[in-house]
């Protein structure tokens, strides 16, 4: 993209910076009572993707609580995975993946 600025063109570049994968060790498990700025991503990223999938709006507080865990359990439901609710590697992968192609793919 080009914009000309003061009669001389400048490039411009679009950066989009996407969800990461999984932090620390894969074994670890978001879990109801949780209250930390993981949890916060998380719920900013199931709020943003209730525009594509039917899942209620939670407050992003950062706290695991039991709207985040029912949020989070559709959005298993709506991508095969199991159920639980909780967040592990693989939900966030996936979480990480549809925030990635969906909504940052549309700013």
């Amino acid at each position: 993209m080009e914009r000309e600025l003061n009669d001389s063109k400048v490039q411009l570049t679009e950066r989009r910076v996407g969800i990461v994968p999984y932090p620390s060790s894969k074994e670890y498990v978001l879990t109801l009572g949780e209250i930390s700025e993981l949890v916060m991503f998380i719920q900013i990223m199931l709020n943003a993707l209730s525009l594509y999938y039917d899942l209620p709006h939670i407050p992003a507080g950062g706290e695991y609580d039991s709207l985040t865990s029912e949020a989070v359990r559709l959005f298993q439901k709506f991508n095969r995975l199991d159920m639980t609710g909780n967040v592990d590697s693989v939900t966030w992968d996936r979480l990480a993946e549809e925030y990635n192609l969906t909504v940052n793919d549309n700013q």
